[in-house]
């Protein structure tokens, strides 16, 4: 064979290999975007038919709750069989224990179950789950109770700064170590907070449902946490899906009851003949959805596709309330949800460009107080 046949064929197989990298990352970039969208228009979508159930026959945001809670029992199962299939570390795997699809089925389930420790009981499993149960439904609850008197925009937005409380309460618990740009995200969302807060000040109710959001936020924030501290940060997809699916479980048995007493002390109102089944239909579906694509796309892209998917339902779950329920949006609100985006954007960026900010804020702090000295 020529010297020139053999360049013929060296160049053909690199154009080869450039078309198909070009192609593998095309591919990439669509999933990513898909996955973004899917994840905005699957969260926004939930919430505005959880604001659509409320009306003067029915205001029972425990119910709704019940719903959209239950249906995580799907997770894990669905998830189960996509990590049976598609799992990267199963496909690598070629074991004698996985040699049938009962036997890999059951070494997902024992691996996703050590989410509650290696050697956890049946006592350990059903504390934990009653826990946090407990601190799952709370913000959740606050989440539902408020968008009966704010409207989604104004809901999501402020419900975004989760991230940085859960920054702060990170300092305190989990003794991560402190970067500067974090506290300037947290002065945003404080004051993107009080500005909504202001717009809504001469509706009492809509006061109220602000201080519901931001109760939500901060509980949630402490759900976080308490997950990272008992749990640990080193999970995977299906150690999530198992642990939401146990808060599935746990909640199908034990609010039923109060549910009903809500109901017998008027606290909250329905009747079985006027609850709107098609909203908490849809509402519990997009929420079991996004619980699915949340764990999926970590999986199969990265975290920021995830924090980014997050992001854009701000703006478009204002533009569904202009949209579809004639919201006005006044400049003290676009300010406000501005701040809360940004804010929100600031506390995604990567780790690398945290760091570098907080050194040369150190850097230029620390040539001041030398001058001044």
């Amino acid at each position: 064979m020529s010297a020139d046949r053999c360049e013929s064929i060296a160049l053909e197989e690199t154009t080869a290999a450039n078309n198909t990298q070009a192609v593998k990352k095309n591919e990439n970039i669509i999933l990513k975007i898909t996955l973004t969208t899917a994840i905005s228009f699957s969260w926004v979508g939930s919430s505005q038919f959880a604001k659509s159930s409320f009306d003067q026959e029915f205001k029972a945001p425990l119910l709704l709750l019940y719903a959209s809670t239950v249906v995580n029992l799907l997770n894990f199962p669905i998830l189960a069989i996509i990590a049976l299939f598609y799992h990267p570390k199963r496909k690598q795997e070629n074991t004698k224990s996985d040699s049938t699809y009962i036997s890999r089925l059951y070494s997902i389930f024992k691996e996703s179950h050590q989410v509650f420790g290696q050697s956890a009981g049946i006592v350990k499993v059903v504390l934990l789950a009653a826990v946090f149960t407990a601190l799952y439904l709370l913000p959740n609850y606050a989440y539902m109770a408020a968008l009966e008197y704010v409207n989604v925009g104004d809901v999501i937005a402020i419900f975004s700064t989760n991230i940085a409380f859960t920054y702060i309460l990170s300092l305190v618990f989990l003794h991560q170590s402190f970067i500067i740009l974090p506290i300037f995200a947290v002065i945003f969302s404080i004051t993107g907070i009080l500005m909504i807060a202001n717009n809504n000040e001469s509706n009492k109710n809509g006061l109220f449902g602000v201080t519901l959001v931001v109760s939500s936020s901060i509980l949630a924030a402490i759900y976080k946490v308490a997950f990272c501290k008992v749990v640990g940060n080193k999970t995977n997809f299906t150690h999530v899906l198992y642990f939401l699916a146990c808060i599935g479980v746990t909640c199908l048995i034990s609010v039923w009851p109060l549910i009903i007493i809500l109901k017998l002390n008027e606290i909250e109102a329905w009747q079985f003949t006027t609850i709107p089944y098609f909203s908490i239909t849809c509402m519990s579906l997009l929420a079991f959805v996004f619980n699915c694509l949340l764990n999926i796309a970590i999986v199969v892209t990265e975290p920021v596709t995830v924090s980014i998917g997050i992001a854009f339902g701000i703006p478009l779950s204002y533009c569904m309330d202009i949209i579809f329920r004639g919201q006005p949006f006044s400049v003290i609100k676009v300010i406000g949800s501005g701040m809360l985006l940004v804010a929100f954007i600031i506390m995604i960026l990567p780790d690398k460009i945290q760091t570098k900010t907080t050194k040369m804020f150190c850097k230029c702090f620390h040539k001041e107080s030398s001058s001044s000295v």
